[in-house]
């Protein structure tokens, strides 16, 4: 009976070491990570465009004439979705007259999509400036865009405007084409 105490207490204790632990895994896990997006919170862009100005008599106002000009621009966006801009707007002069400058600032609402790897932002924006030639006035503006991204810090932007002066015979609207450059 001592040697079949003594086996069964032997295969007791072979069996318990077998299943003892288990054999460590060597597996690593990798955490998915998702596309950094093309329009990013806290985005500063640089803007530099050409422009056009459609006198809304078809001719020249007091400040606004049929011209093209260009300029350049500096976006803050705070998230995706909200921002502001100034820019800076240059037209040749008129006949016999100065050249004229424009500068606004503008809040910015932009819907980025990012579908398939392309990467696009329709906005709309409004705001306000001074215009000069010379003389001074007010200028209050609101427009829309769409701007594509070729690559995370280049796109390629189109806007409209439409700017009041207070005055109905010099309201102008301005059509501007560029480069964006984000950080």
């Amino acid at each position: 009976m001592k040697n079949k105490t003594a086996l069964f207490l032997a295969a007791v204790a072979l069996t318990g070491t077998a299943f003892a632990g288990t054999e460590a895994s060597s597996k690593e896990y990798k955490q998915s990570v998702s596309p950094t997006p093309c329009f990013k919170d806290q985005e500063l862009s640089l803007d530099v465009f050409y422009s056009y100005n459609d006198a809304i008599d078809g001719g020249g106002t007091r400040y606004f004439h049929d011209r093209s000009g260009g300029g350049v621009g500096v976006n803050y966006f705070f998230t995706r979705y909200i921002g502001v801009g100034v820019d800076g707007n240059w037209w040749a002069g008129a006949p016999h007259r100065d050249a004229l400058h424009q500068v606004t600032g503008n809040l910015i609402l932009r819907y980025p999509l990012e579908v398939l790897r392309v990467c696009a932002a329709p906005y709309i924006f409004g705001g306000g400036g001074e215009a000069f030639d010379g003389r001074h006035t007010s200028v209050f503006d609101a427009g829309v865009g769409f701007e594509v991204r070729l690559t995370q810090n280049v796109g390629v932007f189109t806007d409209w405007r439409y700017n009041w002066t207070g005055e109905h015979r010099n309201n102008v609207d301005t059509t501007r084409a560029g480069i964006r450059f984000a950080f």
